[in-house]
């Protein structure tokens, strides 16, 4: 775009929208109310006193905007620091800068950290007494869960509000301020957004905000082009310039996926897809399968994951599950990515629409119990090698194939039933031989 043509204008159009739309009271935010109207938050609204805080949400969901409007609000100074960057020796110098502004303005200070989870265990741990002894607001932002990538000790002395992505009205919102806006906006600009053109932006940033003002500008530029810039046309500028869906399109390259290979959303997307298959949901284990692989999950991750689901939620109920499953990972191992696609599909569907058993899961913690009650006593003498009863007898020399009154276990230890079978799909089957030759031993007692 190149009208307004000042130079304080041109200046300004050089900072992203995103950054010049960033909201400059409590009153512009937009978004979490959830916590703006309940809890800490309003604590802080009502009584200008702020503990220290874990910010945790997805990209885009107003963490940094949050801290410098809290600041504002309780008039202390922010020291912003990121933690990709940050060293122990920036810490120090941050905590001297807070302790003298205390000292000669009577002020506090809020000690910012974009991207907290970045900092190791010895930079988590220096902050510890200055966050205890308040010599700093401790105010941290994260994408990941706190749980997994923030020390215990740090979280104990920290409060931890979670943000949710924004919803599609929010977003909507934040799009119509951004074009009508003269300040700060494209509404020097002669701009409308159509209604198609404003869903596509709302369904592509996917809760992010950042996301969507920065698809706004770049839609904005086309537009403004193609009305203003024909080729051999005088500009207009009195003309309206519509963001149209075609202007939005050029500036999608694919769909943006919420996942960190690493983070809380590699964790709830592999949660969903094994609960999904648990479910016996076919649809939703494709799904959220697909989201992963889209997003770049390693496709061997995702294939160990189901060979563990084929023993431990299939089990015995079909023994063919571990086998498609180890099948499907050496052939992907072979073929690879797209081709493998086709593969993970097929192992993917085979263990939703299997039936299910736990019994695998419920023997191995019952005999890992059992191991751990009575971990060192002596198999039967017959068992042992080379055996000192000399006593073994052989289930082959039977009629069944089966020795009803042999013991197995030591004979020290009470009589346990660790495998209990499920009545799903093919147990039964499997197990019939064994309940028939107890049927028969019992027979024979009686």
């Amino acid at each position: 775009m190149t009208s307004p043509t000042s130079g304080t204008q041109k200046r300004r159009n050089q900072i992203p929208l995103a950054a010049r739309m960033r909201p400059q009271s409590l009153d512009e935010f937009v978004g979490q109310r959830h916590l703006l109207h309940d809890g800490i938050l309003r604590d802080v609204l009502t009584q200008k006193h702020l503990p220290s805080l874990i910010l945790w949400g997805p990209p885009g969901s107003g963490k940094t905007t949050l801290a410098n409007l809290l600041a504002a609000q309780i008039d202390a100074e922010l020291i912003a620091l990121s933690a990709i960057l940050a060293s122990i020796k920036d810490l120090r110098g941050a905590i001297k800068q807070a302790n003298e502004t205390m000292r000669m303005f009577n002020r506090p200070s809020i000690l910012f950290i974009d991207e907290i989870h970045r900092f190791n265990k010895t930079q988590q741990d220096a902050l510890l007494p200055h966050v205890e002894q308040g010599d700093v607001i401790l105010l941290g932002a994260t994408t990941e869960n706190p749980g997994f990538e923030v020390n215990h000790a740090l979280r104990s002395r920290t409060h931890i509000l979670k943000l949710e992505s924004l919803l599609p009205e929010d977003i909507a919102t934040i799009l119509n301020h951004a074009i009508h806006n003269h300040e700060r906006g494209l509404g020097d600009f002669n701009l409308e957004l159509s209604d198609n053109a404003r869903d596509m932006i709302v369904d592509a940033s996917a809760g992010d905000a950042r996301s969507a003002l920065g698809l706004l500008e770049a839609s904005a530029r086309r537009a403004w082009a193609r009305v203003h810039l024909k080729k051999n046309q005088s500009s207009d500028t009195s003309q309206v310039a519509i963001i149209e869906p075609e202007d939005v399109a050029q500036g999608l390259q694919r769909p943006k996926f919420a996942y960190d290979k690493r983070g809380a959303h590699h964790h709830n997307l592999t949660s969903a897809f094994i609960k999904s298959m648990r479910g016996s949901d076919p649809d939703a284990a494709l799904y959220y399968m697909w989201r992963m692989l889209e997003a770049g999950e390693d496709p061997m991750f995702i294939l160990r994951r189901m060979m563990i689901f084929a023993s431990e939620d299939i089990g015995l109920a079909n023994p063919n599950a571990l086998v498609q499953a180890t099948t499907a990972m050496h052939a992907t191992q072979q073929v690879g990515l797209p081709e493998a696609g086709y593969i993970m599909t097929q192992a993917a569907l085979y263990l939703a629409i299997s039936p299910k058993s736990h019994s695998v899961t419920k023997s191995m913690y019952a005999a890992k119990d059992l191991a751990s009650t009575y971990p060192a006593l002596a198999p039967p003498g017959s068992l042992q090698n080379p055996s000192p009863t000399k006593d073994y007898k052989s289930p082959h020399h039977t009629p069944l194939g089966y020795l009803p009154d042999e013991r197995y276990l030591p004979p020290e230890m009470p009589p346990s039933t660790l495998y209990k079978a499920s009545k799903h799909g093919m147990e039964p089957e499997l197990t019939a031989w064994l309940r028939k030759c107890k049927s028969s031993a019992s027979k024979q007692e009686s």
